[in-house]
């Protein structure tokens, strides 16, 4: 056991914190416990900010005291950028499939998207956090959207301005800003999620409504009439031709 009186200060003698190599049968695991303070304060942080989320609140929701919040980290900020680098750890994870989908030639576009509607979707306490973190701290988020997402959108950017030289994207289209507009329309939807669904975000007919209108307006707004379609609607093309 160790005491700790404040957050972060371990000089006193008001509070114990229980020590994890002392944990009783039936007692979590701390890596457990962990996980949870995160994932508390992932959602309280994008449901209030960071001024609206406190250790005593996470404390409540993961369903342990203050102190042992205290004993995983050390202070309020110290969760905030826990928070932050869990999210970005993730993220990081996602990136080489949105790469490998981009470069694919078949269905890569839609391989895209759809790891990134994923991505979000799977906790869509994501998509609220970054909102969050955009207004609070927009100096920091600057910083970290370029170390992590820049080289992302380039990367892609470059495939987009591929296609247009191709004809197969519209030649008009400014390729980062598109990709940031549909990354903008991903965060804004699973934001919202059962805020204005006809029934929850998460039933698997308002998956698949949410999952291919961003498909038809990505799609529709990137490539020209000259991308091919599907097999039906070439053989109609083929047909009016004749």
């Amino acid at each position: 056991m160790r005491r700790t009186t404040s957050e972060g200060d371990t000089s006193g003698t008001e509070a114990l914190v229980y020590d994890s190599s002392r944990r009783r049968p039936g007692r979590p695991p701390h890596s457990d416990v962990r996980s949870r303070i995160l994932k508390a304060a992932t959602r309280q942080i994008g449901a209030r900010g960071f001024e609206g989320m406190t250790l005593q609140s996470v404390a409540e929701e993961v369903g342990v005291r203050k102190p042992s919040v205290l004993h995983h980290f050390p202070s309020k900020e110290a969760i905030r950028q826990a928070v932050l680098a869990d999210f970005w750890e993730h993220w990081s994870h996602v990136v080489p499939r949105l790469l490998q989908g981009a470069m694919e030639h078949t269905n890569g576009f839609e391989k895209m998207i759809g790891e990134l509607v994923a991505f979000f979707r799977e906790d869509p306490d994501r998509a609220r956090l970054i909102i969050r973190e955009t207004l609070d701290s927009p100096q920091e988020f600057r910083r970290l959207f370029r170390a992590y997402v820049m080289p992302w959108l380039v990367t892609i950017g470059n495939n987009i301005r591929d296609g247009q030289q191709r004809g197969m994207c519209h030649a008009e289209l400014d390729p980062e800003q598109h990709l940031l507009q549909i990354l903008e329309l991903i965060l804004i939807s699973t934001a919202w999620g059962d805020l204005v669904a006809d029934g929850p975000a998460s039933a698997p007919h308002e998956s698949t409504r949410h999952i291919e209108t961003l498909m038809r307006i990505a799609r529709t707004s990137l490539f020209t009439e000259r991308l091919p379609r599907s097999g039906p609607s070439r053989r109609r093309s083929r047909g009016k031709r004749s």
